[in-house]
């Protein structure tokens, strides 16, 4: 048997996910005008086009003198499994549509990662896995701008600072007087962390939070507890790497509220986790600790750095939030790596008048975005 040649597969899905591309920035562009979803597709149109010609600069010359459209098989199969009812003729709603057209695309790039592995072109396959990453962003936010309930909401949420509500031992505030007191100096995103307190009160404590944060326009989101955050009516819920999986979070939020959006965050350490938190559905990710911390005494991961938090700013098309060790004097750096929100747990809720220190450090940071 002859050595497998890459380059029609190269070429084919080179202009698959080009193709599935220009589709959907035509729709968002003519058809359901969103113009910031149509220069995203633009852009990753045009450097899913570029951008091999510069990682192996003989590509180019490469595709069209192998290209074969005659030879191929692929239409007649496509043929056949209409006839058979297997591919449907047309779309049985816009939402089919915009899917249909991003797992073209997902599914493209998916093989080119693979065959660039294959062909020992590591820089290729590290780019096409990349872009796999921020098309699914992408999925989400096409099918979200479609359901009126744009995931633009949670990335705007998710800047400057995130607030934590917990219990602080040191000035003996409770979790909830701490969450009232972070949306009082104006946090967009508030997590609600309370390890201590049984079921029955993390329940009451959140059913008062939410009501506070949709008064204000904030997001609730609950630490670990799924049941607690679709009980009380908070947005969504924050898991860690041991919590329950995202798959099933995901199932128990589509049973108990139909339709309604549900925001989930996990916390990452590393690229790796990231990945696989936005293979899952991720909304958002957690990225830490950024710094050694004390807050979570049984935290057995390594610092990651703001290696991490410039990696995961450049490389993910999903909104993060940076925490872990991170205090009045460091977050600047944090920023400048490439964040646009970070969670300051200690440094906030020991002191004395949160209100105050809160709405300062909020006001530093929107300024650096």
């Amino acid at each position: 048997m002859e050595p497998p040649d890459f380059t029609r597969l190269l070429d084919a899905n080179l202009n698959r996910i080009c193709e599935g591309l220009r589709v959907l920035e035509d729709f968002f562009r003519f058809a359901a005008p969103e113009p910031e979803l149509a220069e995203r597709c633009k852009s990753l149109r045009h450097r899913v086009r570029h951008e091999p010609g510069r990682l192996k600069p003989d590509l180019p010359d490469l595709l069209w003198t192998h290209r074969d459209a005659e030879s191929d098989c692929g239409p007649a199969v496509s043929l056949r499994l209409q006839d058979q009812g297997e591919i449907a003729h047309q779309y049985s709603t816009i939402r089919d549509f915009l899917t249909a057209n991003c797992k073209r695309i997902q599914e493209g790039l998916r093989s080119l990662a693979e065959a660039g592995r294959m062909l020992d072109q590591s820089g290729l396959a590290c780019f096409f896995e990349d872009m796999r990453y921020q098309s699914y962003a992408l999925e989400s936010d096409c099918l979200a701008a479609v359901a009126n309930e744009p995931r633009t909401r949670l990335a705007a949420a998710l800047r400057g600072l995130y607030g934590v509500a917990s219990p602080e031992p040191a000035t003996g505030r409770s979790a909830l007087a701490s969450g009232l007191d972070l949306l009082a100096a104006g946090v967009f995103v508030l997590q609600y962390r309370n390890k201590t307190a049984d079921t029955v009160d993390q329940l009451a404590d959140c059913q008062v939070l939410a009501a506070a944060c949709h008064e204000r326009g904030a997001l609730l989101i609950v630490n670990d507890r799924v049941d607690i955050a679709l009980a009380s009516g908070a947005d969504g819920v924050h898991l860690g790497q041991e919590d329950l999986p995202v798959g099933v979070a995901r199932q128990l939020a589509a049973h108990v509220r139909p339709g309604q959006p549900f925001w989930i965050g996990q916390s990452t350490h590393n690229p790796e986790q990231a990945r696989a938190a936005a293979d899952a559905g991720c909304d958002y990710i957690g990225i830490g600790p950024v710094f050694a911390t004390t807050t979570k005494a049984d935290l057995r991961v390594p610092v990651a750095g703001l290696e991490y938090v410039h990696w995961s700013a450049t490389t993910l098309d999903l909104p993060h939030v940076a925490i872990g060790g991170i205090s009045p004097g460091n977050f600047e750096q944090v920023f400048s790596a490439g964040a646009r929100c970070c969670a300051m747990i200690s440094a906030i809720n020991q002191e004395s008048d949160l209100v105050a220190t809160a709405r300062l450090v909020q006001a530093q940071m929107l300024a650096l975005l």
